[in-house]
């Protein structure tokens, strides 16, 4: 035990004099002792010889701990190369004593030492280098970078060609095959510092650039290496870089082929090693592309390569791949990969320092390309931005450098060219077939699936709508900003007539002259090129790539007219969409003047004279132009309508485009499509005709003077939101369909309201509207027989309690559960009555009974026979009927619930109108009808989403919910009624009174949800606030719900009056008090008794009425004239009423004695007190409750009020003027608080 222990402190020992001895070796040797001073005699004497006996000496001490142990043998490599390039430093600054001496030092010791023989000769590939004479073959990691450093330096060694090692290329296709082995097993070194042989082949391919002594060495390669193949020419570094990639990166490391993704040739065996094989090629790859490292020979440095070298070489498919997407995309399903703690968070760290790197734009574009042709979802698999922050699309990466002009310019240079490599991509889905899998194995640089098709044209895409966000700064009207924004408009219209001329360019005709075809050539658009490239093609663009290109089509139109009518002054914007519209349609007018088919052809009777459609578009076209070219300095709203117009009908004209598809049923294809257009050209004629009338133009005799020129364009309005076009059919964008239809109707309206007076929004204009977003309009006359099922008939065993204001009123009834049993009942059994009757129409009852019960009556074999399960399988027939039946029917609402949510735009559009714009359009009466009609709409929707059950158009109904319930909240509720005019013929306290019966009936139905409740609770005072007799108007109408709340059972509550009182105190003031008086006596329970006194309470309160107006003045009059009543009907027999001795009962009676007493009037000539009879009355109705009452809180209460009322009676003035002053004293401690 000791001699071991004793041995392994030996061994320790030793390993520490070794590097003790190394250390001492390098600090001689970098002090700069053994540097030759002069080029004297005396220099070139004994100091030389001096010098050499020492390098001798340190070289074959290097020699043993060279030969010591495996894990030496890199460290005294690294010494010798560190004595070398010290007098290789000073050779070259023509020091010709340091010349000399590295000249002896590598002749007489360097090589015999450490290159003379092969490191290898005992061990490695046996195979392979047995069958080689170069001396590489044996050679060690360590001795190919002494030998390589020597190569780096053979310009001041001169010797002769005799020595292979010194002369002799390295990275040959013959050497390669010897000595990728040996540096693919340096991947054992700890990352991230790698082997000295890198540091040596970096240093060997590369020459330092002519720059200022900077601290990072940047180097590129150099032009040639010095020295000779087989064939006796000069090497190149970039094929030698390639072989490197190839033979050691790719072969080796990642385990795979250049060429063949899928080969797994020489695959390394075990996880462990693969990871860390894996890891130096991250690192090798990292380093290439320009990565600062610190190397043990050059310290800090980077490598700056040519952009084609990283494209081509650097950054292969197999290398993204296998480095990068499967590394970083490896686990993401949720599974744990080994790799996740080294490999990922490495690819990671890489990706982010190549994004951090001061690239060039052609350099970054290369490294695009490259992962791009590998991966084009790669920012997509590997959840990064590298990408896009690559291609500068970010606005720190746009704009920076110190030159923001030059960078932006140099990014839009960068854009496109990667468009125009993206186009050549999207090609190249039409060379090779979608199933042809062999060849897609065979060519997979080349050949395109259409999935991966569909990922570049998103990626153009995400291009073009973030340059589309780049604009000048406002006010800068510098070169350099006209510069941009013309690169930027240039780069949009290059991507839009791609996808404009790949998606609906058909084949040419063949009856095209070819004379008249060149000379149109010369002249050809954009849209006319990329035509012509795509018929040029081999085989056609698939009919999914189309559709794509089609769908990013529209969508793009919509973000450049979105950003157009944002970057622009906002009386021009409607110019700026316009500019955009035209550049599709000139394109589009351009490609059916060169031959080809964009638009179908119009299908006319021969008695049609009328102009066709593409005659009706550029006619309306025509005029918007000309109303552009005659703006002087603003636009009117003439011309503000005429071209949003020519924008809307722009569009309509390019939703004619089509992509055909290549369905098996060509028929049913054919008439969906030709139905399609033909609704589009339908709507092209009715923005005409809108058009016309709105402006005045066209036959004046045929109008009738008492229509309404509103009505054509609510109408256009309606159809095209509700039209299938508007939902994204044929490639058509909904959004941008929304954003022109609310342009055109705004402009429709603010000129009609500034040039006609005969143009208002008049009851038919908002039963139109209301019929859009599903509200059923009805005549009174039928309201009773026509209304909704479940709102129909009420339950007639509550009719006798439900007799009063609602029923009165607006001749319905409140439902309850049994309502919603019935009508689900109801439902039930007329579906069975529907199956019922199919069911018979095909068998009779009797006869189908007998069939499945007695087997020997003779049937024809088309009749059904008796047999087990004949029954369930025909009960199973009716139940897929039903369910195909509500299938169907829940796709058909489902479809009318999208429609009527987009139509909301326009009821939104006109209930935005502001008494400057097209407000005057509108009129009191025609904005209160629609409160209950959206309201009951409300309530339809709650009541449907509901029921139980699974639904499919859910989302839908609940979306609508939400729109219907913020335009109540958001603009009827807040509509200023009041300055709004009333149609002529309307009485308003009478519409007025209607209108809230039936929001009262409404908010009567035991089904109204709370949210619903309150919104009709609240609109009631918007209401009557918005006559000048509001108070009168109100008054019948809450002092009968007042009496049926206080004596029935029903769901109005408080929450009715108490709204009125937070809403119009004044009001409530005037039209509360009395009826809430009548209603204590009457009252069916104590809590509504106490509901009383708390509004009565809360009623007199000084601060509600200011007494500014007689009509205020007359309120507090009456609210003190009624402070009598007060004793008599309700207080009094109130405290003798046994149910109201409850401490919380009586203490809300308590607390409204006392506010009612101490109430006064601002105005002084108003105030007295109560009358001395009432007082004494109500101070011996307080001592027998304070007797009776078992609450000593009670009791103190009682005591207290009779003190206050001794007091005010005996000082009625003392006691109102310190009431006033106490309650001044209380604000001014609030305010300092």
């Amino acid at each position: 035990q000791d001699s071991g222990s004793s041995g392994r402190r030996k061994a320790a020992e030793e390993k520490d004099n070794n590097f003790g001895r190394l250390f001492g070796v390098l600090a001689i040797v970098r002090s700069g002792i053994l540097t030759p001073q002069t080029h004297t005699e005396k220099a070139k004497g004994g100091e030389m010889d001096d010098t050499l006996s020492i390098c001798k000496a340190f070289l074959a001490d290097l020699k043993d701990l060279y030969t010591f142990k495996p894990y030496m043998r890199e460290p005294a490599a690294h010494a010798v190369c560190t004595l070398l390039n010290t007098f290789f430093r000073l050779a070259k600054n023509e020091n010709e004593s340091a010349r000399a001496i590295v000249l002896k030092i590598v002749q007489d010791c360097v090589m015999p030492l450490f290159l003379e023989t092969g490191d290898l000769v005992d061990g490695g590939d046996q195979k392979n280098r047995s069958q080689s004479s170069s001396p590489f073959a044996t050679f060690s990691a360590e001795q190919i970078a002494i030998a390589l450093n020597l190569q780096t330096n053979s310009g001041v060694l001169n010797i002769d060609s005799t020595q292979p090692a010194l002369n002799e290329l390295f990275f040959t296709e013959d050497t390669m095959s010897l000595i990728s082995s040996t540096l693919v097993g340096t991947c054992g070194v700890n990352q991230p510092r790698t082997h000295l042989v890198w540091d040596a082949i970096w240093l060997y391919l590369t020459v330092s650039e002519s720059s200022d002594n900077s601290a990072v060495d940047k180097r590129q390669l150099r032009s040639q290496i010095v020295g000779s193949d087989k064939s006796g020419t000069h090497g190149n570094p970039v094929d030698m870089l390639a072989t490197i990639v190839n033979d050691v990166v790719v072969k080796k490391l990642l385990g795979g082929s250049a060429d063949d993704d899928n080969a797994q040739s020489e695959a390394p065996s075990g996880r462990r090693l693969a990871h860390t094989r894996r890891a130096l090629a991250l690192t090798l790859i990292g380093t290439m592309a320009g990565i600062e490292f610190v190397s043990s020979l050059s310290g800090r440095t980077s490598l700056s390569l040519d952009a084609d070298v990283l494209s081509s070489v650097i950054f292969q498919s197999h290398v993204v791949r296998n480095l990068f997407v499967n590394v970083i995309s490896a686990g993401a399903s949720g599974r744990q990969n080994q790799g996740d703690h080294t490999l990922k968070p490495k690819a990671l760290g890489l990706l982010n320092q190549m994004i951090e790197l001061p690239l060039k734009a052609d350099k970054r574009l290369a490294i695009c390309t490259a992962l791009v042709r590998c991966e084009p979802q790669f920012d997509g698999r590997t959840r990064t931005a590298t990408v896009h922050t690559l291609l500068g699309l970010n606005i720190a990466t746009a704009t920076r450098g110190d030159d923001e002009s030059s960078a932006t310019q140099e990014n839009f240079t960068m854009w496109n060219s990667f468009v125009k490599f993206l186009q050549n991509r999207i090609l190249q889905a039409s060379d090779q077939g979608e199933d042809d899998d062999a060849v897609l194995v065979e060519n997979s640089s080349s050949s395109v699936s259409t999935h991966e098709a569909a990922a570049l044209i998103d990626i153009m895409f995400n291009l073009a709508k973030q340059v589309s966000r780049i604009g000048a700064k406002e006010g800068d009207d510098s070169s350099e900003a006209a510069r941009a924004q013309k690169d930027r408009d240039s780069l949009l219209q290059e991507i839009t007539s791609f996808l404009l001329a790949a998606s609906f360019a058909g084949q040419l005709s063949d009856e095209k002259p070819k004379k008249k075809n060149r000379k149109r050539r010369k002249s050809a658009g954009k849209s006319v090129q990329i035509a012509d490239r795509v018929s040029g093609l081999d085989t056609t663009i698939p009919f999914e790539t189309r559709k794509v290109l089609s769908s990013r089509f529209f969508s793009l139109l919509t973000d450049s007219v979105n950003s157009a009518s944002h970057a622009s002054v906002s009386n021009r914007r409607e110019i700026e969409m316009l500019n955009v519209m035209m550049y599709a349609i000139n394109e589009c007018k351009d490609l059916e003047e060169h031959g080809y088919s964009v638009f179908p052809a119009e299908i006319r009777e021969e008695d049609d004279e009328g102009p066709t459609c593409a005659a009706i578009v550029f006619e309306l076209l025509s005029n918007a132009q000309q109303a552009i070219d005659e703006i002087s300095e603003a636009p009117s709203l003439r011309d503000r309508f005429e071209i949003s117009v020519g924008v809307l009908v722009a569009y309509l004209h390019l939703c004619l485009l089509n992509c055909s598809d290549p369905s098996d049923d060509q028929d049913i294809a054919g008439i969906a499509n030709h139905e399609e257009v033909e609704e589009t050209r339908g709507f092209i004629e009715e923005v005409k005709d809108c058009a016309d009338e709105i402006l005045g133009r066209g036959d004046e005799e045929g109008k009738d003077e008492a229509s309404n020129r509103l009505s054509s364009l609510i109408a256009m309005s309606i159809n095209l939101l509700s039209s299938e076009s508007s939902d994204g059919a044929r490639g058509a964008s909904s959004r941008l369909t929304r954003e022109l239809v609310k342009i055109v109707l705004s402009a429709g309206l603010m000129f009609s309201a500034k040039s006609s007076d005969r143009a208002t929004i008049d009851s038919n204009l908002a039963d139109m509207i209301m019929q859009s977003i599903g509200v059923t309009i009805e005549e009174p006359d039928d309201e009773m027989e026509d209304d909704d099922d479940d709102e129909s008939d009420a339950d007639e065993s509550d009719s006798q309690e439900q007799e009063g204001l609602f029923s009165k009123n607006a001749g319905a009834s409140i439902l309850d559960h049994d309502d919603d049993k019935m009508d689900d009942n109801q439902e039930m059994e007329e579906d069975n009555e529907k199956t019922n009757d199919e069911e018979e129409e095909m068998i009779d009852a009797d006869r189908l009974n007998s069939m499945l019960e007695d087997s020997d009556i003779d049937v024809d074999e088309s009749e059904l026979e008796h047999h087990e399960g004949a029954d369930k399988a025909l009960a199973k027939l009716i139940k897929l009927k039903q369910e195909a039946r509500k299938a169907g029917q829940a796709a058909r609402e489902r479809v009318e619930l999208s429609q009527q949510l987009r139509c909301m735009l326009v009821l939104e559009i006109v209930l935005s109108g502001k008494p400057e714009g097209w407000g005057p359009l509108l009129r009191a009466d025609v904005v209160m009808s629609m409160l209950p009609q959206m309201l009951e709409r409300w309530a339809r929707l709650e009541k449907a989403s509901s029921k139980k059950g699974s639904d499919p158009a859910t989302g839908e109904r609940s979306a609508l919910l939400a729109r219907i319930t913020s335009v109540v909240k958001a603009k009827l509720l807040k509509a200023k009624m009041s300055t709004m005019a009333w149609t002529e013929s309307m009485n308003p306290d009478d519409h007025c009174q209607s209108i809230a019966s039936k929001i009262l009936e409404i908010a009567a139905r035991r089904t109204s949800s709370k949210e619903l409740q309150a919104c009709c609770f609240h609109s009631l005072p918007a209401l009557f606030r918005s006559l000048p007799s509001g108070s009168q108007a109100g008054s019948v109408l809450y002092s009968e719900a007042i009496e049926e709340w206080a004596t029935k059972k029903t769901p109005i509550d408080a929450r009715l009056l108490d709204e009125l009182i937070k809403s119009n105190p004044t009001m409530a003031q005037s039209i509360l008090v009395e009826p809430l008086l009548k209603a204590v006596p009457t009252a069916y329970s104590s809590f509504i008794k106490s509901e009383c006194f708390r509004m009565i309470s809360s009623l007199y309160n000084p601060n509600l009425n200011k007494a500014a107006t007689d009509q205020e003045k007359a309120t507090l009059d009456t609210m003190l004239n009624n402070r009598d009543t007060f004793v008599e009907s309700a207080v009094i027999p109130t405290l003798q009423d046994e149910e109201m001795q409850k401490a919380k009962r009586l203490k809300e009676v308590l607390r409204c004695i006392e506010d009612v007493a101490s109430f006064s009037s601002p105005h002084e000539a108003l105030n007295r007190p109560i009358s001395d009879k009432s007082v004494e009355a109500l101070k011996v109705a307080l001592k027998e409750v304070g007797e009776k009452t078992e609450s000593e809180v009670a009791k103190c209460q009682c005591e207290a009020l009779m003190s206050k009322l001794d007091n005010q009676q005996q000082n009625p003035q003392q006691h109102t003027t310190k009431s006033k002053q106490g309650k001044k004293k209380k604000k001014k401690n609030k305010k300092r608080r």
